[in-house]
């Protein structure tokens, strides 16, 4: 089975939609898949890494580049 890369953008969202968006696209991956997430409110950083965590899975790279972030995550 072929590793999927899905990107997610949340940004102009706020907390909790970050974190909500997460969520929703995470269940649609698999194993090997990975997600990457962009955004531009800071403070979903946190939320987005809790919510991935609790639901098995990893964040393997943070970026932050002045208000504008991007996360990395695979299934642990």
């Amino acid at each position: 089975m072929l590793m999927v890369e899905r990107v997610l953008d949340t940004s102009g969202t706020v907390c909790p939609m970050p974190a909500f968006k997460t969520r929703k696209e995470l269940k649609m991956l698999s194993r090997d898949d990975v997600l990457v997430i962009k955004g531009d409110f800071l403070p979903a950083i946190e939320n987005i890494t809790r919510v991935a965590e609790q639901d098995g899975w990893k964040v393997t790279r943070k970026t932050v580049n002045g208000d504008h972030f991007e996360l990395v995550i695979r299934k642990v």
